[in-house]
């Protein structure tokens, strides 16, 4: 769960930096702060991937039993699983929705600036390149 909160922080925290930079006019940190929100959605992507992946392969290893556990021992691996990996997913999903309004937040700050950022970006001379990588996030 703290790897999940602390994707929140981040989401939080790059929002914040990206509305500085909008109110400074700052079209360098538009850019840096652009990228490390593209980094940061790559890194949930993936650890998504890899837990995803590792919930899988341990499910099918103790359905499979190959180690002869005994019943109380697999037990204790799908609870684990179940409290450190399915719990807090269904959470951030289901219950607060918490993914959608860190998201939400970051696009609040952004969306409203779109225009101002492209009139930023002519006056300090950025190139469509750059503008792009901006409007995608």
């Amino acid at each position: 769960m703290e790897v999940i909160r602390s994707y929140f922080t981040a989401i939080d925290t790059l929002a914040s930096e990206l509305g500085d930079a909008v109110t400074a006019g700052n079209s360098d940190m538009l850019v840096r702060v652009n990228g490390e929100q593209k980094d940061h959605v790559e890194r949930m992507r993936h650890d998504s991937h890899n837990n995803r992946e590792k919930v899988i392969s341990d499910v099918i290893r103790v359905k499979m039993n190959r180690e002869r556990l005994p019943p109380r021992q697999r037990y204790e691996v799908i609870n684990r699983l179940w409290t450190r990996y399915i719990v807090p997913l269904r959470d951030i999903i289901d219950t607060e929705k918490s993914m959608d309004a860190a998201l939400a937040r970051l696009r609040n700050v952004r969306d409203p600036e779109v225009s101002r950022l492209v009139r930023i970006m002519d006056a300090t001379g950025l190139g469509l390149e750059q503008e792009a990588l901006l409007i995608d996030c």
